[in-house]
């Protein structure tokens, strides 16, 4: 019996040799991301950094043999590379000898891996028999480690974010009266912010539980504000060196008192 039960509609069988779908999904195997690889050569060298190895979703075909599929990347100035095992969509399309052939193509996959698990850190799905004879983790690449403290961001209406796969993150927002989030306690609906953020701070214990960036607890982040306060715990609040003393109502506003403090 099939492992997937709606296998046989789509593949015949072992004999299967190549995908005719224009637009297919399928499980990355390995990437070309250096000259050390060893498909640098066999892909064209530097022209096709960022080319996977890959096999279709719902194949038969073994990876070790010779009935390997190569895709580059569909668009070439957005540099999001998927990692072994994650699932992309592959689309066949003109290759560079179309000049020398109309009819001649090749494979390409579009730059975001499906997000199967919703996670910004992976999305790696192995096939079934990965986990059927393997008990070891996931062989994600040769340098990535899963981060399980990785989680969403909580999107207000409208935002705007992009996530790294380290716990990096920078959002385009808006103020957002009545919600609670750090940002939105001033101003009017609609005052723009942007928030750049440099490990996630890890307050639940659950990974799957989405968050809000928090200043006094992320690594290091980045706040270019419109009307927005922000509330900062400051570590001394001594600021000798520039003859000014910050009061202890220093949240978040600056207030100009005759002694030259604030």
């Amino acid at each position: 019996m099939s492992l997937y039960p709606f296998l046989s509609n789509n593949y015949k069988g072992k004999n299967e040799s190549k995908p005719t779908s224009v637009l297919f999904p399928a499980r990355v195997k390995q990437i070309l991301l250096s000259d050390n690889d060893k498909i640098f050569e066999k892909l064209g060298g530097w022209g096709s950094i960022g080319a996977i190895q890959f096999k279709p979703l719902y194949s038969y075909t073994d990876i070790n043999t010779d009935n390997n599929f190569f895709a580059k990347p569909l668009f070439s100035n957005i540099k999001q590379y998927p990692l072994k095992e994650e699932l992309v969509l592959v689309i066949s399309a003109p290759s560079p000898t179309i000049v020398d052939d109309p009819n001649s193509k090749e494979y390409y996959y579009l730059p975001l891996p499906i997000g199967v698990w919703n996670s910004p850190n992976h999305n790696a799905l192995p096939d079934i028999p990965y986990f059927e004879s393997k008990r070891e983790e996931i062989n994600l690449g040769k340098t990535f480690e899963e981060k399980s403290e990785a989680r969403n961001l909580l999107a207000e209406e409208g935002d705007v974010i992009i996530q790294g796969r380290n716990n990096q993150a920078i959002r385009f927002s808006a103020t957002h009266k009545g919600k609670n989030n750090p940002w939105s306690t001033s101003g009017e609906n609609g005052n723009p912010i942007t928030i750049i953020t440099n490990k996630l701070a890890n307050k639940e214990d659950d990974p799957w539980v989405p968050t809000y960036e928090d200043i006094n607890e992320d690594g290091s982040s980045i706040y270019l504000c419109s009307t927005q306060e922000i509330p900062i715990n400051f570590a001394s609040k001594n600021l000798q060196t520039l003859n000014i003393t910050l009061s202890a109502g220093f949240n978040p506003s600056l207030q100009i008192e005759d002694n030259n403090s604030f």
